[in-house]
This record gives C-alpha cells, structure tokens and sequence, in this order.
C-alpha cells in the first residue's frame, strides 16, 4: 500500500523540520528520518550562535534576515524565547590584521554594530587572553546564542499542530519519478507518493548513497 502526500522532506535536522513546518501550511506533509533520534547529526553539533558578521555576503545575507524571527517568532510557535544576547569576537595575529581588517570593511555594511578593535582593545574586552598574542579583533555585540534545541522542538511541534507526520528510523532505499510524482521505497517495504520531495538529509546521508538515486529532486 502506498502513502500519499503533498509534500515529503526526507532529514529531520533543522533544515527538515522547518521546511516540513512551512509546507504544512499548504497542505499534507510526511517528514522522514532514517535514525531512531531526530537531529542527530549536523544540528545536535550546532555552535548555537547567530553572527551577523560570519561567512561570505550570502551567508551573511541570510543571517541577518534571520533575526527578525528569532526575535520574534510566529504567534504560538515558541513558548520561551529562542535566543539570548552574547556578542562575539573574532580575533587575528599580527600576520593576518590585513585579513581582518578587509573582513571588517566587508561587513560594517551589513552589520553596522560591528567595531574594529586594536591589541589593548581586545585585552580589555577579554583579559584572559595571552596578552600580546592577538593584535586585533572585530567585537559583534549584536551576535546572539540560539537555542537550538527550542528552535528545532518549537519547528517540530508546530509541524505535529499543522497535521504532518512524522517517520523516524525510515530509510529510503531509492526514488522513482513518474506521471509527475515521486514514489519513495523504504527499507522495511512501504512506499510514499509525493509530487514534491525535499532532500534536507544533509552531508551524512549522501556520504552513505543514502539518497543517490533521488539526487534530481529539491535540496536544502
């Protein structure tokens, strides 16, 4: 017998979850998970920290637009508060304050609360620092911890309240795309039909071909 869904998102870190939380505002969604513990890998290895002033424009693109839902999530998604404010340092050796400085240049645009400091600066802001080793430092004090557990819980429950469903310990062997649907095979026999597929397994599961055969469809 198989199942049928509007939308299936194949991960249950992070990126499955929320993906499958947002689709289900538009209609049935299944999310599957080949391990027993959702978020067992990437996203249970979070650093759980929001810096505006990390990565290339793109990511830092991304971050920044994110903070607006951080700060205030959609009504009833989360009972607690998602984030707590930290601020965040990125230092250099002397060889490398030109580096620095070109990264800071490169992101006072996007993040404007961002300051160049200079050596006495960052042993101010951090004495425990072997003094003398660091000769500069970009302090954003605007960066903020994530609580990656109630950010991926809140996505989880939210995705249960909207109706989807939830498949943990459900490997997909291979895809088959036809007639405009996606026919997924599981490991223990069943089948899921979907016109949409997302693939938010991440790096883990392609490492293992986990997800080979469905390599055509939609990835995050």
């Amino acid at each position: 017998m198989t199942a049928r869904y509007d939308f299936i998102a194949v991960g249950g870190g992070i990126a499955g979850v929320s993906v499958a939380y947002e689709l289900a505002a538009h209609g049935s969604v299944c999310l599957l998970e080949q391990e027993q513990q959702l978020a067992y890998h990437t996203t249970g290895r979070s650093a759980a920290i929001s810096m505006e002033s990390y990565g290339n424009q793109q990511i830092r693109s991304l971050t920044c637009a994110s903070r607006r839902f951080f700060e205030n999530p959609p009504e009833g998604l989360a009972e607690h508060p998602l984030w707590a404010p930290r601020g965040a340092l990125i230092v250099a050796q002397a060889a490398r304050v030109d580096k620095l400085k070109a990264r800071f240049s490169a992101v006072s645009g996007q993040v404007p609360t961002a300051e160049l400091l200079d050596d006495k600066q960052v042993q101010e802001l951090v004495p425990y620092l072997a003094e003398g080793t660091w000769s500069a430092g970009i302090y954003e004090p605007s960066a903020f911890d994530l609580d990656v557990h109630g950010i991926h819980g809140a996505y989880l429950s939210g995705l249960r309240a909207r109706g989807g469903v939830v498949k943990r310990e459900t490997e997909v062997l291979r895809g088959e795309y036809r007639d405009g649907h996606w026919r997924l095979h599981i490991r223990d026999g069943q089948q899921l039909q979907s016109a949409i597929v997302v693939n938010a397994a991440g790096a883990s599961a392609l490492a293992r071909n986990t997800l080979v055969a469905i390599d055509a469809i939609m990835v995050i």
